[in-house]
């Protein structure tokens, strides 16, 4: 356990994405996908199809910058993003030619998060399984491209009262031409000094059963060093997403989630 790290008894987190992003394999294909969901099959039995993730890679030399897919013209076509979940609908393993995605993620008002290392040692459980499985079906060589961690929290509170959660978005009240906003949206990078990493975060409305709620959301994306291992390399991103979520929302706020450190 991470000394000093900010925890709470009811944090309002409702998602989490553990990622790697790598050089497209070329040649996986459809039946490859098949041969590898029959190796998890029996806790992933669930299968579905989605559009493909268009790759972003930060950009270090430009602020908040990303580099984006150049234009491949190519006759074969894309492979869908299979996702492949288990019967609770809790956990998810994402699947396309340059991307390896596993969620946890709330599915009913009684679920309750299970913490970082029951969340993190799934991944890892699954993306080594992966890993395998290309090796052994000669599929090519993963290189590793960038690393990503997301939190996704969803706050009941109106875009009106941003304020109250987040102390750096208050609205000015004295009397002016505009009130509060009926919407607001904010979105903002932080780059590591010391390390290929940056933070984005987003604070977006939305709705939950009729009822408007803020979904604020907090990524690290970054490339592995050399010195490195994955699983350190997303406990810092935890860490920073952790200690970033304490520092930009308000201690009455912290009051409500129940912190304890």
């Amino acid at each position: 356990m991470i000394e000093n790290l900010p925890s709470f008894e009811h944090p309002p987190v409702n998602e989490v994405v553990m990622g790697v992003q790598f050089e497209s394999l070329d040649k996986l294909l459809a039946p490859h996908v098949g041969k590898f969901w029959a190796i998890v099959e029996t806790d992933y039995p669930q299968c579905s199809e989605n559009p493909p993730i268009t790759p972003h890679v930060e950009d270090f030399a430009k602020p908040g910058g990303v580099v984006g897919q150049r234009m491949v013209i190519s006759p074969k076509p894309d492979l869908p993003r299979v996702f492949l979940h288990d019967p609770s609908g809790h956990w998810l393993i994402q699947i396309q030619r340059d991307r390896f995605l596993h969620n946890w993620r709330i599915v009913s008002n009684t679920s309750e998060y299970p913490r970082y290392p029951v969340v993190s040692q799934r991944f890892f459980d699954q993306w080594s399984k992966y890993q395998e499985f290309v090796t052994k079906n000669e599929l090519g060589t993963i290189r590793i491209t960038q690393l990503e961690i997301t939190y996704l929290n969803r706050i009941p509170l109106a875009s009106s009262r941003l304020g109250e959660v987040f102390p750096d978005c208050r609205w000015r009240h004295e009397q002016r031409i505009l009130c509060g906003p009926e919407s607001m949206e904010v979105s903002c990078s932080f780059k590591s000094e010391s390390e290929p990493k940056r933070l984005r975060v987003t604070i977006r409305p939305g709705i939950q059963q009729d009822q408007q709620e803020m979904l604020f959301e907090l990524t690290v994306r970054g490339s592995l060093d050399d010195e490195e291992t994955l699983d350190e390399w997303f406990s810092a991103g935890r860490e920073w997403i952790v200690k970033a979520f304490a520092d930009l929302t308000s201690e009455e706020w912290h009051v409500k989630w129940r912190r304890t450190a």
